[in-house]
């Protein structure tokens, strides 16, 4: 058990102990807006990802539920550049997690309709 005391003197015994994890970085890096462009955004279904300097390897959209809605492989993206189509998707919220060489970038697209 754990005793905890406020600042007032209250004293309190507990069978459980709360943890406050304060976050120092994501992991994820974060790329300037003008190595990294999703345009147009909001967008009806259809948009473009631009990389300045690194290779795309892979595209993953999720809605914001976690459900993977699209996945693009290395295969399929051709430099740093890719269009990719949304258009049999409801109007929301998108994930887009970009993978490079070196870098994980996350990004969120709106579709609007």
């Amino acid at each position: 058990s754990y005793t905890a005391t406020d600042p007032s003197g209250n004293v309190s015994i507990e069978n459980c102990r709360v943890i406050r994890v304060i976050p120092t970085g994501s992991g994820i890096s974060d790329i300037s807006d003008r190595e990294l462009q999703i345009y147009p955004n909001p967008t009806k279904g259809k948009f473009n990802i631009v990389m300045g300097s690194e290779e795309i390897r892979g595209i993953i959209i999720s809605n914001l539920l976690g459900k993977v809605i699209q996945v693009v492989k290395k295969d399929e993206i051709k430099g740093n550049r890719y269009e990719l189509n949304l258009e049999g998707e409801p109007a929301g919220v998108y994930t887009v997690k970009i993978s490079t060489g070196s870098n994980t970038i996350v990004k969120r697209v709106e579709i609007s309709r």
